[in-house]
């Protein structure tokens, strides 16, 4: 999934929509880990979040899934799939870790953007479901 001609121009025009707000620290991915939820899209993707006050993004991306080439794809692949969420729709207020699990020998390799963003769509459905779900809960 490329950025349309327009959406790029959006982000372009607007360079604070444009950066996504990464995890960096240890305690953040571990804050995500203990006291977060998780939503298992398919078996070899999760999403762990826990509430927040904006949205935070990080991905764990084990040796396990493959060399580095396929371990930085994965990655710039989340960064693109989160920056089209960014134009298209409101993010909602959560630290999120994406991680990958280890597959098979060369099932990232022969992975397709399609099947990805395929995978991302359903996890992110399941994700704002449950953000959802918890914000009525709080109330």
């Amino acid at each position: 999934m490329s950025l349309s001609k327009a959406q790029a121009a959006l982000i372009r025009s607007n360079p604070r929509k444009r950066r996504l707000e990464v995890l960096t620290r240890r305690t953040d991915f571990v804050q995500t880990f203990k006291s977060g939820r998780r939503v298992k899209p398919c078996e070899w993707l999760f999403f762990n979040f826990a509430i927040g006050d904006r949205f935070r993004c990080g991905w764990t991306v084990p040796r396990a899934v493959g060399p580095a080439v396929i371990r930085n794809k994965l990655k710039r692949w989340c960064r693109m799939w989160l920056r089209a969420k960014l134009v298209d729709s409101e993010l909602p207020a959560v630290d999120l870790n994406i991680g990958f699990k280890a597959m098979p020998e060369d099932f990232y390799q022969r992975m397709s953007y399609g099947q990805f963003s395929s995978a991302m769509e359903t996890g992110w459905a399941r994700l704002e479901k449950a953000v959802k779900g918890s914000n009525e809960a709080s109330r």
